[in-house]
């Protein structure tokens, strides 16, 4: 059987809980497409996390990988369409919001300026907002700091070691319960239910292009 891993991350910034995390978990297990998801969270901080990474895409041997990350007053699903290298150079307290103006670096030495998605980021947004009836868009890149980075090692790794899995990152929006838990109603949410069966609907979407 295929393997989806799908990573999510724990909570940062100041926040108690990361929809990303809750709908790794969620979802960890479950097969869609013949394929057996296999839900990780990884750390917000770079090198731990890119050991993770790499360490479940060998052990799993994905077919697809996709990487969920929040972010906080996006209004839907953002479905990233390339990663950068570049990111902010580590900060000490991940649980401390990012600071303004961080210095930058780059992700990989002799790495591509930038990595465009395996996954069709238009057809997926699109797949979300026709299977699970929440909005969802095609969006540019993942920033400059953890989610991007996550997402151009992924497609790194896949350059690097020759393997042929595909990979994409989506950005989730706050869930409605955590706005009304941590006092963040005044930002745009999304149930959890709504955004796992969204997340759902992408994987299934994005697992067509493993079999061509």
């Amino acid at each position: 059987m295929s393997t989806i891993l799908l990573t999510g991350f724990q909570p940062f910034g100041g926040y108690q809980t990361n929809p990303s995390q809750q709908i790794a978990e969620r979802l960890h297990g479950e097969t869609i497409s013949s394929a057996q998801i296999v839900g990780i969270t990884l750390p917000v901080a770079f090198a731990e996390s890119a050991e993770l990474l790499a360490a479940a895409i060998a052990e799993h041997k994905p077919a697809l990988v996709i990487s969920l990350g929040l972010a906080a007053g996006s209004v839907c699903l953002e479905v990233e369409r390339f990663a950068v290298n570049l990111r902010v150079v580590e900060r000490g307290d991940p649980a401390l919001p990012l600071p303004r103006n961080a210095p930058q670096a780059v992700i990989v030495a002799d790495g591509m300026t930038a990595l465009f998605s395996t996954i069709d980021a238009e057809r997926v947004a699109a797949a979300i907002g026709a299977k699970a009836d929440i909005p969802a868009q095609a969006h540019s890149y993942a920033g400059a700091y953890a989610c991007n980075f996550v997402f151009y090692q992924a497609l790194h790794y896949a350059l690097q070691w020759d393997l042929q899995y595909c990979a994409g990152f989506i950005h989730l929006p706050l869930t409605s319960e955590q706005a009304r838990a941590e006092n963040k109603m005044h930002l745009a949410s999304l149930p959890l239910e709504s955004m796992v069966a969204g997340v759902r609907a992408a994987l299934e979407e994005a697992y067509h292009d493993t079999r061509h």
